[in-house]
């Protein structure tokens, strides 16, 4: 009998080639799970990467905000020392002042001879008058300086506070920020602003001051060239 009109042999090759394409199937599915578990291991791998980026980045973000905050500790701690010291000066030049004062009342009495100084010249008295009015003027001044000094620490501080503020904001990522956190940081840049402006016009008025100061000692040198108290360079 001839194999091809065998049904036996026929029955064979259909089950090898139902088994082969069987065995094919499984090697295709094989394939695919293990190109599935070699995508999940890729997956695994990067998020496992990307959270310790996160975690060095906050670690880093954290550290620089303590360092921050160390910085504006000290820097704190030394404005209200100086502080301090400018109160004890003010404190100083007021007594001083009243000193002036009283002086000048005494050689003020003399001069209408409500109080007689025997032996005093009228010059001398004069150049007393004139050497206290100095002294005043320049303690005034002083005081001036020393206000806008404590004026100056006033805004450093809050400029400071300010910029302590809106760098821990900006450490926050944009995606995690509201619309009240955008609106909020954008107040705080505005009265930095304001604080840098205010800072200027102190500097604006001191020079105002300084120019008001030569004018005032003008006056006063010119009153005691007329008492014969200087002499004029020409």
């Amino acid at each position: 009998m001839d194999s091809d009109d065998d049904p036996a042999a026929d029955g064979i090759l259909q089950r090898s080639e139902a088994d082969m394409g069987a065995a094919r199937i499984i090697v295709l599915n094989t394939g695919m799970k293990m190109g599935t578990e070699d995508h999940l291991a890729d997956l695994i791998e990067f998020e496992k990467r990307k959270l310790e980026e996160e975690e060095l980045n906050a670690k880093l973000t954290r550290r620089v905000q303590r360092e921050a905050r160390r910085q504006h500790r000290q820097q704190q701690l030394k404005r209200h020392r100086m502080a301090q010291e400018i109160q004890r000066q003010l404190q100083e030049a007021e007594v001083k002042q009243r000193e002036l004062e009283a002086r000048g009342v005494e050689v003020e009495k003399s001069l209408r001879n409500e109080k007689g100084e025997e032996g005093v010249p009228e010059q001398d008295l004069m150049a007393q008058w004139f050497s206290l009015v100095n002294e005043k003027n320049a303690l005034v001044r002083f005081e001036s300086e020393l206000m806008a000094q404590a004026w100056e620490l006033e805004l450093e501080d809050r400029h400071s506070h300010l910029e302590q503020e809106i760098r821990t904001r900006l450490a926050v990522d944009e995606s995690k920020k509201s619309d009240e956190d955008k609106k909020v940081e954008a107040l705080l840049l505005e009265e930095m602003l304001e604080v840098v402006e205010q800072r200027d016009a102190i500097v604006a008025w001191l020079e105002e001051e300084r120019l008001k100061e030569r004018s005032e000692d003008q006056d006063i040198e010119s009153m005691m060239l007329q008492k014969g108290l200087l002499t004029a360079v020409h």
